[in-house]
């Protein structure tokens, strides 16, 4: 991967412009920031989903142990994440998804798409542990506005 594509996603993670909204249980944001000359084809590579699921995990693993101590006990190893991530083509775009799981703790899912020079990523998390589907609802919604693609 090149670094600046790497750079970027590590950004993106980082410090975004964000929207938030919450609808039946799920928090939906919407974050952007310019590409930097990344391009729909850069997210079409194993390499950036690996980076992206990697980088989501290290934030999880920060944002969600209070959650998990509070209903498992203090705990000094790593709370235990399952991940997934894949390159979804619709339409024009290649989307990064990445699929995040705690236990019974909360479930997340991001989508990471260019549009317009924008890195753009859509994503979801729910308290429970129920997956967030995205081929209907609410979080397809959100993506359908965003990118003007049906998952």
């Amino acid at each position: 991967m090149k670094p600046k594509l790497m750079l970027l996603l590590i950004i993106s993670l980082l410090s975004m412009t964000t929207l938030v909204s919450a609808k039946n249980d799920i928090v939906l944001s919407v974050t952007k920031q310019d590409a930097q000359g990344a391009t729909n084809e850069s997210l079409n590579s194993s390499n950036a989903c690996s980076l992206l699921e990697k980088s989501i995990k290290n934030r999880m693993q920060k944002n969600f142990k209070n959650l998990y101590e509070e209903k498992y006990g203090k705990t000094n190893k790593p709370i235990p994440l399952e991940s997934k991530s894949w390159v979804l083509t619709k339409g024009n775009y290649n989307f990064v998804v990445v699929r995040v799981s705690c236990s019974d703790i909360m479930n997340s899912i991001a989508i990471y798409g260019i549009k317009d020079g924008m890195l753009i990523r859509v994503s979801g998390v729910r308290e429970g542990k129920s997956q967030i589907p995205i081929s209907y609802g609410e979080f397809s919604k959100k993506v359908n506005e965003t990118f003007g693609v049906k998952l």
